[in-house]
């Protein structure tokens, strides 16, 4: 009998490094049916922050090399992933700070 399963890729690509002694093989014993939905990702700060581009955001933490952070809905997530591949094709150094969905993000002040 077949367990009906949701996974987002991201999820399921880092599996294997992410979750200790995961009890099946990602790549032999689950199977892609579809692809649900196409989800971009965005890039924002706080309005009362002087960058306005992302030239300028890039420009501001080569200034300030480990004093800027990027909020990340969780460790290995795809907000966390993105923001490392963008960190390392910026040649920037910004801390993730992860946190536990959505909600805790939005609201940090």
């Amino acid at each position: 009998m077949a367990t009906p399963l949701l996974v987002m890729s991201s999820s399921w690509t880092v599996a294997l490094i992410t979750v200790p002694n995961i009890p099946f093989d990602v790549a032999m014993d689950l199977a892609g049916i579809t692809v649900l939905a196409d989800i971009a990702n965005a890039l924002a700060v706080r309005a009362d922050r002087p960058y306005k581009t992302v030239k300028d955001l890039v420009a501001a933490a080569k200034a300030n090399p480990g004093k800027m952070n990027a909020a990340v809905i969780g460790l290995g997530s795809a907000t966390h992933l993105t923001t490392e591949r963008f960190r390392l094709s910026a040649g920037i150094d910004v801390t993730s700070i992860p946190y536990k969905g959505h909600a805790g993000v939005a609201d940090r002040r």
